[in-house]
């Protein structure tokens, strides 16, 4: 009797690819958040910085040109730290969509592997009780053999 042959391990091979493929993209996701949310932590430490820096110049009673400088800076800080924060808004979604493709891919694979060895065990118990048809049958013959006085 040949041996046991799953006729899907091609598309299940392929699964195991794309969870692969996927796992990847995951981590990308991650890391990509990590970086956005480094990056948002550096921009708020700047726009706290420039606050410093405005406090400090008002109790020196700076000129208007100084004032001017500092509101500008203190905008632009705070413009940097609004784009960081979509920026880490949307790489979080990223890592949300990852994580659920991922998961859409590794069930996908867990279902083709139960599927595979679902089969095998009806193989093996088909096999088995095939493997007991002749055992039975060789038995039977020798006691027949045995009965037979030729």
């Amino acid at each position: 009797m040949k041996g046991f042959k799953f006729g899907l391990e091609r598309l299940l091979w392929l699964r195991e690819q794309f969870e692969r493929m996927d796992a990847r993209a995951l981590n990308d996701a991650k890391r990509q958040e990590s970086e956005s949310r480094e990056a948002l932590d550096r921009a708020q430490a700047r726009l706290g910085e420039c606050g410093t820096q405005i406090s400090q110049a008002a109790g020196e009673t700076p000129n208007a040109g100084t004032l001017h400088v500092l509101g500008m800076t203190l905008q632009r800080a705070a413009r940097d730290m609004e784009a960081a924060a979509d920026s880490h808004r949307e790489s979080l979604e990223g890592v949300e969509s990852a994580e659920e493709k991922f998961r859409t891919s590794r069930s996908e694979r867990r279902s083709i592997e139960k599927l595979k060895e679902h089969r095998a065990a009806e193989w093996n118990q088909e096999a088995s009780r095939i493997e007991q048809r002749e055992m039975d049958g060789l038995g039977h013959r020798r006691r027949e053999a045995e009965d037979d006085p030729r």
